[in-house]
């Protein structure tokens, strides 16, 4: 009986704080919305200020640049079929 009690003692103190964490009030859903949208909005403000657009539009033009020489490569022959084709 005293194993029992013990157990239901060490259950009740290791549930407690949990239980008490857990009634605290969550914010109210129109000011955590607002406070969601008001941070998705600057998000959006800083990707459009970012460097991203730029980087991307860098990337794009240096895949250009690299079509020509590797279609030359390509059709003049230097690129070996099994080099292209894994068997």
């Amino acid at each position: 009986m005293a194993k029992f009690f013990f157990r239901c003692l060490t259950c009740f103190l290791f549930c407690l704080p949990l239980v008490l964490a857990a009634q605290t009030s969550p914010p109210k859903p129109a000011d955590f919305l607002n406070e969601r949208i008001i941070k998705l909005e600057q998000q959006i403000a800083d990707a459009k200020t970012s460097g991203d657009n730029g980087w991307m539009l860098m990337c794009s033009a240096l895949v250009l640049l690299m079509t020509g020489p590797g279609l030359a490569l390509f059709y003049g022959g230097l690129v070996r079929k099994k080099m292209c084709w894994p068997h």
